[in-house]
């Protein structure tokens, strides 16, 4: 049974602003991207609560042929050792550092394809909710 425990918290205005406490700035950026071959839509979100950054992204990619959710290994020539090798040197320097620590399997990750580009969202754990962000572009090269 839920229990109403307001009463235990100060409400003087003076000593407590309650609107501070829920305080946010959201930013959210939707995509859709439709090519010959493809359709991705995804979502960037960054939430700002006082100097706490949360943010995360979530992507998926279908094919305009059989209506399937296209997986990375399906267009990027390779093996998944052969993937995760193309995607790290693709990354800038400080999104290498971060790569080093993380293991994923380039079969499951979520991504966007914008043109010939694709857009990996990778699992952050620098962001206290675990959220996604986009990795730097990767070239279809099949």
């Amino acid at each position: 049974m839920a229990k109403d425990v307001s009463n235990l918290y100060d409400t003087d205005p003076d000593l407590y602003h309650k609107e501070a406490a829920y305080q946010m700035a959201e930013i959210t950026q939707a995509y859709v991207y439709s090519s010959k071959k493809y359709v991705s839509v995804g979502y960037h979100r960054t939430d700002a609560a006082y100097q706490a950054i949360h943010e995360w992204a979530e992507a998926a990619t279908y094919s305009l042929k059989t209506g399937k959710k296209v997986k990375l290994t399906n267009l990027i020539k390779g093996n998944k050792k052969t993937i995760k090798k193309k995607n790290y040197k693709a990354q800038s320097k400080d999104t290498k550092s971060i790569l080093k620590f993380m293991s994923y399997d380039p079969g499951k990750v979520e991504f966007i394809v914008k043109r010939n580009k694709v857009y990996i969202a990778y699992h952050s754990v620098t962001y206290s909710y675990g959220g996604y962000t986009f990795l730097d572009l990767v070239k279809i090269d099949k």
